[in-house]
């Protein structure tokens, strides 16, 4: 769920760059977007690294068994 409304954050950023005129303000909001997509990639790249160690452990308990 937290990571659903990191991307609708994102989202929203990247629809402010989008309909942003002037350059000044368009670099604040395209910085603000890049610092949101790290965010979002970082914790998808977590939470993928949790998912598959998971997984490995359930693997290592089913072959023991």
């Amino acid at each position: 769920m937290r990571r659903l409304r990191k991307c609708l954050k994102r989202t929203r950023k990247k629809a402010n760059v989008n309909n942003s005129c002037t350059r000044a303000p368009k670099v604040k909001v395209q910085k603000e977007y890049t610092e949101a997509n790290s965010r979002v990639k970082r914790s998808i790249r977590v939470d993928k690294q949790n998912f598959l160690r998971t997984l490995a452990t359930e693997a290592k308990k089913a072959a023991y068994q």
